[in-house]
């Protein structure tokens, strides 16, 4: 005979929900993400990967940290984070941190030169767009081509087909604009992200991308009819020059 013992008292392992959800409407995707105070876990979603530069939507939690290297870049989102950097180690250690935004008419980092080297977070844990790359963004390969682009979906698997199935492509501009200063021009975009908060489907974010060719002048808009924040990040800087 086979005698089997159980602890039926055992503690059973909780299982640790996502709390990221992803949905396709139209021709976006739709993140929806706890507010950054109120998360419990760390959560990483990798969602998009443009010529090896790998992109996340990460969740910290409030009083807790994520690790940073050379090939890490980062965009807070919402929220705050905090790091320590004493430079070579002749002088004492300089506080920084990062919000959404930037002070008027001035530009931040992506970079991040951290002691531990880790960013933590406070009260209000934070919600960041994480850019990871092979070596460091200098050493990223300028595209000749937009035909020779290559842009894959990384969402992992346990998402729904039709989101894993999403295609992020690059647009020329002029098929959404027919004024001449774009006709024919080297300058595409690509939407499109938008990302709202769980709990009552606040909008916090639409995002979208920009190529354009070298030496290519995209112009200049107003807002003064249609009021909005528009923050732009620069991710590869063909000239060194643009922005």
């Amino acid at each position: 005979s086979i005698d089997i013992f159980y602890n039926r008292f055992a503690q059973k392992q909780l299982r640790v929900e996502k709390e990221i959800q992803v949905t396709k409407q139209n021709n976006d995707l739709l993140f929806k993400v706890p507010r950054p105070h109120k998360a419990l876990q760390y959560e990483e979603l990798p969602f998009l990967t443009i010529n090896g530069l790998n992109l996340s939507l990460a969740i910290v939690p409030p009083h807790s940290s994520r690790s940073v290297d050379q090939s890490t870049y980062i965009k807070v989102l919402s929220g705050t984070i905090m790091w320590s950097d004493s430079g070579k180690g002749t002088q004492e250690p300089v506080e920084h941190s990062r919000i959404a935004f930037t002070e008027p008419r001035t530009i931040a980092p992506l970079d991040i030169h951290s002691d531990n080297p880790r960013v933590r977070t406070g009260d209000d844990g934070a919600l960041l767009i994480v850019f990871k790359t092979r070596d460091n963004v200098n050493g990223i390969q300028l595209v000749e081509d937009m035909k020779k682009l290559i842009l894959e979906n990384s969402l992992p698997e346990y998402f729904p087909e039709d989101v894993r199935q999403f295609s992020f492509q690059f647009h020329r501009y002029d098929k959404y604009d027919s004024r001449p200063q774009f006709k024919d021009l080297e300058f595409y975009n690509m939407k499109g992200i938008r990302i709202d908060f769980l709990d009552n489907n606040e909008n916090l974010c639409y995002m979208q991308f920009w190529a354009a060719g070298q030496g290519v002048n995209a112009g200049i808009h107003n807002h003064a009819t249609d009021t909005f924040c528009e923050i732009h990040v620069c991710l590869v800087n063909g000239s060194g020059k643009g922005g």
